[in-house]
């Protein structure tokens, strides 16, 4: 699809606001590719159930997976290059929470999240009924929700970010 056509089929007035908008759309959408020069190192030694990406600075990227562990990497900051051209970018952790951590959690963390406005909390949860409030800057917990039932009613739900007034 030839842009410059688009553009100029617009301003004669051949085609409408919409429709060139979404044909420039299309476009920009089909020529999306996913990123070759970064290299995540994982600290994982299970599946990865969970990523997010920071919603703040959309900077820093938190993973947890089947083998109980969490970790954080920084994706604008790389921890090395790749030996060969240069053109590839390695990622280790900043850092990971596994099994060895006093409170970290005994089973699968199924799933991770960042507080949504402010990179020094997240909160995981896991198939140890467990759902832990993290401090990232000392990677200490700092509240513990123990699920000690497997049916939840919501009729009585309290958010759980109510507990960290902003």
């Amino acid at each position: 699809m030839d842009t410059w056509k688009n553009i100029k089929d617009r301003e004669s007035g051949k085609l409408r606001p919409n429709s060139f908008a979404n044909r420039i759309k299309s476009n920009r959408i089909s020529q999306l590719e996913l990123s070759n020069h970064k290299e995540l190192v994982s600290p994982h030694k299970g599946a990865i159930n969970s990523l997010q990406i920071d919603l703040t600075e959309g900077r820093y990227l938190l993973s947890a997976a089947s083998d109980a562990s969490v970790a954080v990497y920084d994706v604008h900051r790389p921890s090395d290059f790749d030996d060969g051209d240069g053109l590839i970018t390695k990622h280790n952790c900043l850092f990971v929470v596994d099994k060895q951590h006093q409170l970290a959690h005994k089973y699968a963390v199924s799933s991770a999240i960042w507080y949504p406005i402010d990179t020094g909390l997240f909160i995981t949860g896991s198939y140890d009924h467990h759902v832990n409030v993290w401090d990232t800057n000392t990677t200490q917990v700092l509240f513990i929700l123990i699920i000690v039932s497997s049916r939840i009613d919501f009729r009585n739900h309290v958010d759980i970010f109510e507990c960290f007034p902003v």
